[in-house]
């Protein structure tokens, strides 16, 4: 498989909403595209964000609302999420647990 030029991750008519890992938010900010698509949701995950992905997205995407996860990718299952203003304002957050979750905290 190719990999896809950074100019060409997203098509400006059809993209609204984006998941992938944090890196990839940076390259679709710094896309030429940016100026064209109307993205509402920029979700990702896998991996810790960058304190100031939010800002960046923000500034790139102003209709769009970011979301951290956490999960168990194989069953496609989510652990954790945390989205909107309640992620822009905790950004080093690791996320608030699903409620059908409970959380356990074990000693290393």
């Amino acid at each position: 498989m190719r990999p896809v030029p950074r100019d060409q991750m997203v098509s400006p008519l059809t993209s609204i909403s984006f998941v992938g890992v944090p890196s990839m938010v940076f390259d679709l900010a710094e896309s030429p595209l940016v100026g064209n698509a109307d993205m509402l949701n920029i979700g990702f995950g896998g991996a810790p964000a960058a304190a100031n992905i939010p800002e960046l997205a923000q500034k790139s995407f102003p209709n769009a609302q970011c979301s951290q996860g956490y999960g168990m990718t194989e069953t496609n299952a989510a652990v954790a999420n945390f989205a909107g203003p309640n992620y822009a304002s905790n950004p080093r957050s690791t996320c608030v647990s699903v409620i059908i979750n409970v959380p356990i905290i074990v000693s290393p």
